[in-house]
């Protein structure tokens, strides 16, 4: 299984109460911090913790420390490779 971007945006969207329509226009590289977003560290802590718990993962202090991780992009890119080392460890297992 695969996480989209559409999948990330849909969740964000949802805790923040953001249409649809407007979600799907947002550039995906776009940072939470920066103009486009201007979000609170809280309101993204919050969708972190919805993203967690949709996909089942965690997301490891480096990566929540990491200017990189706050994007839809680059969280699409971290849920992907942390469910595909998931996946991999069941096969070993």
């Amino acid at each position: 299984m695969k996480c989209s971007e559409a999948e990330i945006r849909n969740l964000i969207g949802k805790r923040l109460g953001v249409p649809e329509s407007y979600m799907d226009k947002v550039d995906g590289k776009a940072n939470f911090f920066g103009k486009e977003w201007s979000l609170s560290h809280r309101e993204v802590l919050y969708f972190i913790f919805d993203i967690e718990k949709e996909f089942h993962i965690l997301l490891d202090e480096e990566e929540l420390v990491s200017a990189d991780t706050y994007s839809i992009s680059a969280l699409s890119e971290i849920v992907n490779r942390k469910m595909e080392l998931c996946d991999s460890n069941e096969k070993v297992s």
